[in-house]
């Protein structure tokens, strides 16, 4: 019901077919994805903010964006996940209030029936669609994708999900979600809401109540008891003069409160979690870690596996040899040896974790356990780790104490007709990183 509101209120928006100036889009306004159209948005009254079709490659998406000295920054888009629209399509507001999105050939691809009556762009970027009796029938702000703005609130249970990149507004890898605990808390995309995939928190889970919101408003970023409106925690306090803000969680997975003093100045980072960019989990994707390099984050193989894509190395490692088949229920240990590394911690569940003295001892049992592809040793405790491996991290303070061991080829399988036996039968399959 949510998407065919928004869809509604998309298709309302678009049907103007001249410059708005902050007034109210009227039944029968229609509005083309075309070369005009981020030069002929429907603009708010102080033009801050503009709702049209935004370019995305050589398609449009339906889009809010902060207009500011010559460049747009988009906050908000509607069907991220749907395919961009081609040129010519059309977004009209019907005189029997329907929200029609329709392509050049005519075919209507969405129709919302609602008793709409007109639209709004407000100045604080909220797209808002009201009926005949002033009464809000759907609103952007209560559907946000990877952006707050002024007056902008995040409930229990809601959550921004980071772009794909600063030009493809379609999901990306990260999210940031307001939880019903109270917490406030980071995890990559397509995860469980659980410790081991959480890479930040506000540290308010102690106020379980899902009343809990995230709040952005004239008084700065911060956590409002729902019960009786007492802010909770404060993350940024505002200035004492007037300006326009925006926090994002962007496509590095670190959410950003900015400002502007104006329309006119470019944007400032005021307050960002997390500070490292390396420690955003799966920020390089499976198989692999993340390292600085000149405070710059880059992405490093495990031993015994390659890139998935070595132009997108974001996109994790895979295994570069094939595994070999257990003999007696034991590894067979003659066709492998084990790649030892200092300073790597892995932050995932492991399968297997036991009281192991001597960090010897932790990698043997590695090496003889069919399941295992890489040990952790710390503090006397050994953890087993099967592929593919996630959440692994560089660690700069004290490396020494940290020792991992990853399991790798020793031979060619393929060398023989007897080697060849001893392949399970998919072994030639190859994990991947997403």
């Amino acid at each position: 019901m949510a998407s065919l509101l928004l869809a509604f209120l998309i298709l309302q928006f678009v049907q103007t077919n001249c410059n708005f100036d902050g007034g109210s889009i009227e039944l029968g306004a229609s509005f083309v994805a075309d070369a005009q159209s981020t030069t002929n948005p429907w603009y708010s009254h102080s033009k801050m903010f503009a709702f049209g079709f935004h370019p995305q490659g050589s398609s449009y998406v339906v889009a809010i964006w902060l207009v500011n000295a010559g460049e747009t920054t988009v906050v908000w888009t509607a069907y991220r996940d749907d395919p961009p629209v081609s040129p010519n399509t059309t977004l009209k507001l019907t005189h029997q209030g329907e929200l029609v999105l329709s392509s050049k050939q005519g075919l209507v691809n969405k129709i919302i029936a609602s008793n709409v009556s007109y639209a709004v762009m407000n100045d604080n970027g909220n797209f808002i669609l009201y009926n005949d009796q002033m009464g809000v029938v759907w609103q952007s702000f209560d559907y946000p994708t990877d952006s707050m703005l002024l007056g902008q609130r995040l409930f229990g249970g809601q959550q921004l999900v980071s772009s794909v990149s600063k030009t493809n507004y379609s999901s990306g890898r990260f999210r940031i979600k307001m939880q019903i605990d109270g917490n406030l808390v980071m995890y990559p995309k397509n995860t469980e809401d659980d410790y081991a995939s959480a890479y930040w928190s506000s540290g308010t889970f102690e106020h379980k109540t899902s009343r809990n919101y995230l709040y952005l408003n004239d008084t700065g970023l911060l956590l409002i008891n729902g019960s009786n409106s007492d802010a909770i925690k404060y993350f940024y306090t505002t200035l004492n003069y007037p300006v326009i803000y925006r926090a994002t969680l962007g496509d590095d997975g670190i959410f950003r409160l900015y400002f502007y003093n104006d329309s006119n100045s470019s944007p400032i980072i005021v307050w960002k979690k997390t500070d490292c960019p390396c420690s955003v989990k799966n920020i390089c994707g499976l198989n692999c870690y993340c390292a600085l390099n000149h405070d710059q984050p880059d992405c490093v193989c495990l031993p015994g596996s390659d890139f998935v894509e070595l132009d997108f190395k974001h996109r994790g490692c895979e295994r570069n040899f094939t595994k070999a088949m257990c003999k007696s229920g034991k590894e067979n240990d003659t066709y492998y040896h084990m790649v030892s590394e200092e300073g790597l911690l892995c932050e995932d569940y492991p399968y297997y974790r036991a009281i192991t003295h001597f960090k010897e001892e932790c990698r043997d049992s590695c090496l003889k356990d069919c399941d295992c592809d890489a040990a952790f040793f710390k503090n006397s405790f050994c953890e087993r780790h099967k592929f593919p491996l996630r959440y692994v991290k560089r660690v700069y303070d004290e490396p020494t104490t940290y020792m991992s061991f990853f399991k790798t080829i020793r031979v060619n399988l393929n060398a023989t007709s007897v080697d060849k036996e001893m392949m399970t039968s998919s072994s030639n399959k190859k994990i991947i990183g997403k």
